[in-house]
């Protein structure tokens, strides 16, 4: 959706490489947090809760403008900032959040290059 944004080859060693998780890194708040948002991020997945398997039940859409991107299940609306701004959301109230990248965040704004995920209220 997004012109001269290419994602790192997925097949590239390299890309593997600075994927892996940093278990060294867990000494720090920062790796902890990390460890945190990506164990939230299975268990939502394992329920189903994130990303059913029927294309039909997944809506995305984005705004190139502001560089976001929304991805709507039945249970869950995930948001993904791709640019380096703060942006105001407009989630409906049914919605609560559960899942944030950027720890400490809260409100009706997501920061730079971060996602969150909301559930059903």
């Amino acid at each position: 959706a997004f012109e001269g944004l290419d994602p790192p080859d997925p097949h590239a060693p390299a890309t593997f490489q600075a994927s892996r998780l940093r278990w060294e890194a867990l000494e720090t708040p920062e790796g902890k947090a990390v460890l945190d948002y990506y164990r939230g991020l299975i268990a939502l997945k394992r329920t189903g809760e994130l990303g059913p398997r029927e294309r039909e039940q997944v809506a995305i859409a984005a705004d190139e403008v502001r560089r976001l991107i929304r991805i709507e299940t039945p249970h869950t609306i995930t948001m993904l900032n791709f640019s380096g701004a703060r942006h105001p959301l407009q989630v409906s109230p049914a919605w609560r959040p559960c899942l944030d990248s950027l720890p400490g965040s809260a409100g009706s704004e997501l920061g730079p290059f971060g996602a969150r995920v909301y559930r059903r209220g």
